[in-house]
């Protein structure tokens, strides 16, 4: 193994203008391939593939139209022209839906509800009735001061049509406070006090497409500016947050990139010190362009997370150029350094992609988008670095040869016996420090979020009510009627007392807007029902309307309700309004939610009854419970695989239980160090700290082999400067995330910077004192 570079070398060496014509052309080619990649910013690539029920519900969450949606907000001195000011300037190809209140033709929403009582009231509500001699007379008093108030004259239909106010049976049905909330006044959603509209506006991209988020969000801040002046506008959607996420990590790329890029620069030229760091310094850039051409073949289009990483991959990649610069520099030239650095560097390079490789392992499409990135980059490094970079130093004589395919011996060395105790320490303080470390499965946590989104969040939460993080039952049909069988057999199971107690108030279509099969179940009972009782009941409410001064045929339309069967008419126009909020439909089906209290939590036999039903429950904080034990999960899985991998790996290449032993105290230590930050901090870790552990013990493991192969031999010195100035790059690389204001971002520097800081410091001033030179 160690011989085939050299003779590679030698192979290419009478070839040099060919070699780097090729690699000239491979790096244009490259160029333009990256040219094709499509920056994402999808907050699915976030999410975690298995278990299939933790990536459902967040489908479902994803898919809930108060998610979908812009929600907009505008005070005033008169907010429902401003909404239809607002509405007006919204219009165009970016929205495909824009409701400033319920659609319908303007019929008075109480007089809509009355006509369809007959498919609103089932049986239940029916026979609750009372109908006796002393209770029409009252029912009618409080019928005849309704029409007596400043309300009247817009009542006059439903008290004709309701004169015994059926329609609170169905109102009461609508127990959910947060409809208080809400104020329909010609034809506008209104706060109670009048003071604020809102508008719903739906686009025709999904939130997750970073690029159509911001069009729409251009759309909108166009349109506030046709308010006049002292308007109060907020906004707030999925839509925002991710054109936010995409332009902070726009930002953090032109500002990081570079940062980390002149930071290496300045590094090579104070470790080299020759014209040759520029040819070392290619080596990084190099590969960063490999690795996003790479990324562009394969899927087209990649989160601007792994893109981020570059910066990361800048200071990894450099490690390659720097051992081969400074093996190459030492007494016997480029050939006998190319012999030197061969099999610790082809040791390092597996070892780094072996922990790439348990990235590969997660579920979260990001994570495993980071370790294919990172993988392409570290070979493309490799190869730069063993065959194109020692073709620019000095050529050797046409007539040279390869050294002798024995390689250098290494010098034995015994450890010092306070190594013996010192692992079980170490691997207990990993396990000690690693139970005291919390996760945060809130994904929110994950994304970038400016102080004005969330203020305005915060305002429109506070005027209008929170339904983002209520509690959910989502009822999935193939289409529309499907769907709303499912709703009305969930609603159903809420509300019967058999099952357990109902939740005291609860959101949904189904009290408005019943399935066909309930509707048709309602007719036939309100027929049956007033079939017995039409007569009886008509008498004594035309005795009570002439004694309280009606006319006598004031209630003739109720009397033709009770006598004639009810027709199949469409529901009342607001549930336009309620559609709009509590469904969803595209190509896949439709699905309806019922909105419940975050706390409320079915009995046994209620959570058996709705999952029979169909009914998948859902709620933000359950959801991240979920995740974070999800999280854990692939904290495990991670550690174990890179632990594993890299000790077989040291234990087979090392070929010494001893030597193997110092090579992994690096990455050990570097773990204790990142686990006891959080653990003192009391700071939770997120997804990418922990995507960041695999990586940091990946790179930790490279500074033991090198010095350990080093040790009391001729090459030490420079092998040490080396692995001084490849962790220095690396935390150029990786303290450069600190300016970024991405929090995945900033994530991935802390941990790494953390850890490796530690692992170079154990590394050249640990092992050295670990190690008794001498003959075994």
């Amino acid at each position: 193994m160690n011989t085939l570079p050299v003779a590679l070398h030698l192979h290419l060496i009478k070839r040099r203008g060919m070699v780097f014509l090729c690699t000239a052309l491979l790096c244009l080619l490259a160029a333009w391939t990256c040219s094709r990649l499509v920056l994402s910013e999808d907050a699915r690539s976030l999410m975690p593939d298995s278990p299939p029920e933790l990536a459902r519900s967040f489908a479902l969450l994803q898919k809930a139209p108060f998610m979908q949606r812009v929600t907009i907000s505008v005070g005033g001195q008169d907010p429902a022209a401003l909404a239809d000011t607002l509405a007006e300037a919204l219009k165009g190809p970016e929205f495909k839906q824009i409701l400033t209140g319920p659609p319908g033709d303007g019929k008075n929403p109480l007089d809509a509800l009355t006509e369809q009582l007959p498919t609103l009231l089932d049986r239940e509500d029916l026979e609750s009735l009372d109908l006796s001699p002393a209770a029409i007379p009252a029912a009618l008093e409080q019928t005849k001061k309704l029409l007596l108030s400043p309300a009247g004259p817009a009542c006059r239909l439903s008290a004709a049509l309701d004169p015994l106010n059926l329609r609170l049976l169905a109102l009461k049905k609508f127990a959910d406070p947060e409809l208080r909330r809400y104020r329909l006044d010609g034809g506008h959603i209104l706060s109670p006090d009048g003071g604020r509209a809102l508008i719903l506006a739906e686009p025709h991209a999904p939130m997750s497409d970073s690029a159509s988020a911001a069009k729409v969000m251009a759309r909108v801040e166009e349109a506030a500016r046709t308010l006049p002046a002292g308007t109060e506008l907020l906004v707030a959607g999925g839509h925002r947050h991710s054109a936010a996420n995409a332009t902070a990590i726009k930002g953090d790329l032109e500002r990081v990139l570079p940062v980390s890029f002149v930071l290496l620069a300045v590094i090579f030229i104070w470790g080299i010190r020759s014209i040759h760091c520029l040819t070392a310094l290619a080596v990084p850039s190099l590969a960063l362009l490999f690795a996003c051409s790479g990324m562009a073949l394969l899927y087209g289009g990649v989160s601007g997370i792994v893109i981020g990483f570059g910066a990361v991959l800048l200071g990894i990649s450099a490690d390659y150029a720097l051992y081969v610069f400074f093996a190459s520099q030492g007494p016997g030239g480029v050939l006998s350094g190319l012999n030197a650095v061969c099999k610790p560097l082809l040791m390092s390079a597996f070892t780094a992609l072996a922990a790439f490789a348990a990235l590969m392992t997660s579920g979260i499409p990001t994570i495993a988008g980071t370790a294919i990135f990172s993988i392409i980059g570290l070979l493309c490094a490799l190869a730069l670095a063993l065959v194109v970079l020692p073709l620019l130093f000095r050529p050797v004589a046409a007539s040279a040869s390869a050294p002798s395919p024995v390689p250098v011996p290494l010098r034995p060395v015994r450890t010092t016996k306070s190594l013996l105790p010192l692992w079980p320490c170490v691997l207990g303080a990993i396990l000690l420090l690693g139970a005291g470390v919390t996760i945060d499965g809130d994904i929110r946590n994950l994304g970038y979020s400016t102080p004005q989104i969330r203020k305005d969040e915060e305002n429109l939460r506070r005027i209008w009510g929170d339904n983002a993080n209520r509690a959910m039952l989502a009822a999935q049909g193939e289409d529309f009627a499907a769907a709303l069988e499912k709703n009305d057999a969930i609603w159903r199971i809420l509300h019967d007392p058999a099952l357990g107690t109902p939740p005291e108030y609860a959101l949904s279509l189904a009290p408005m807007m019943p399935s066909e099969k309930t509707r048709e179940e309602r007719r036939q009972s309100w027929v049956a029902f007033w079939q017995a009782r039409s007569q009886s009941t008509l008498t004594l409410l035309e005795d009570a309307a002439r004694e309280l001064g009606f006319a006598k045929e004031a209630f003739a339309p109720f009397a033709a309700s009770l006598l004639t069967p009810p027709g199949n008419t469409r529901p009342p126009a607001f549930t336009g309004m309620l559609t709009a909020m509590l469904c969803a439909a595209d190509a896949a089906g439709a699905c309806m939610y019922t909105m419940l209290p975050e706390h409320f939590v079915p009995s046994p036999s209620m959570q058996e009854s709705l999952e029979a039903a169909g009914a998948v429950r859902l709620s933000t904080s359950g959801f991240r419970e979920e995740l974070s034990a999800a999280i854990s999960g692939d904290v495990k899985r991670f550690g174990l695989c890179s632990l594993l991998v890299l000790t077989v790996t040291a234990i087979l290449l090392v070929r010494s239980p001893a030597r193997a032993a110092l090579a992994l105290l690096p990455p050990a230590a570097a773990l204790c160090a990142v686990l006891a930050v959080f653990r003192l901090s009391g700071m939770p870790m997120n997804l990418f700290h922990i995507a960041a552990l695999p990586l940091v013990m990946g790179l930790a493991v490279n500074y033991g082999i090198f010095v350990v192969f080093a040790l009391g031999g001729a090459q030490e010195p420079l092998t040490r400067k080396a692995v001084l100035l490849c962790a220095l790059t690396s935390c150029a690389g990786f303290g450069s995330l600190f300016l970024a204001r991405h929090p995945a971002l900033f994530s991935i520097g802390l941990t790494v910077l953390v850890g490796l800081g530690t692992a170079c410091a154990v590394a050249l001033w640990g092992i050295p004192r670990l190690v008794a030179k001498g003959e075994e």
